[in-house]
């Protein structure tokens, strides 16, 4: 088993940034003090602009943090954007507590209920009565989750990975370390989700981080 990662996006909507964990398990790229920003890398170049795809123009991907979570500790890394925003057709987000919810399935049945993400900055005109547009499903969210799986390999350390979902408990038993489950299909609920809690405000801004290449 590769050491895992935990990818996190910065998203801002209307002053509010909220966050979207991934984990990932490594199976290529070494262990050197930069993998972390190799894996940064890797993630950014595969799924940057299909992620800006699926959110409104006032919506912003902030920044994503990569660190090491099992293993040896290395570096943990961040990179900044600063031109980010959504290019989705719509440009007004709905607000930053309602989001499109993503499942994370195991096809083998390891997991009790599917992993979820909840995406803020999606676009209003793609919801309609509390269901989202299917064209905007079987576009440009259905295009975003086909690279979000599987990540290949980028950065100067040849860094890759592939997406897990990390269980805490298993039949009422608390899982320390937390177990990865192989996550083999992604998908979107037709229903609009909803954060309850939001994450904190954006209080500052950063210049840009270019990923090495």
């Amino acid at each position: 088993m590769g050491d895992i990662y935990e990818a996190k996006w910065q998203i801002s909507v209307d002053g509010v940034v909220s966050s979207v964990n991934m984990h990932y398990e490594q199976d290529q790229g070494g262990d050197s003090p930069t993998i972390c920003q190799s894996a940064g890398a890797a993630i950014s170049d595969n799924c940057l602009v299909p992620y800006q795809n699926i959110l409104a123009k006032d919506a912003r991907i902030e920044a994503l943090y990569v660190r090491k979570v099992t293993g040896q500790t290395r570096p943990a890394w961040q990179g900044n954007f600063q031109a980010a925003q959504g290019t989705a057709v719509g440009v007004d987000a709905i607000s930053a507590q309602n989001c499109l919810l993503i499942n994370l399935r195991n096809s083998a049945g390891l997991l009790k209920r599917s992993g979820r993400w909840f995406i803020s900055g999606a676009p209003k005109v793609d919801i309609e009565e509390g269901i989202w547009r299917s064209v905007y499903l079987a576009g440009p969210v259905a295009a975003w989750l086909l690279t979000v799986v599987n990540i290949p390999a980028g950065g100067t350390d040849g860094w890759s990975g592939a997406l897990r979902v990390m269980r805490t408990y298993i039949d009422g038993v608390k899982q320390e370390p937390p177990v990865p489950v192989i996550v083999d299909a992604v998908d979107a609920t037709v229903e609009l989700g909803t954060i309850m809690s939001r994450k904190g405000v954006l209080s500052g801004y950063a210049p840009d981080v270019d990923f090495p290449v």
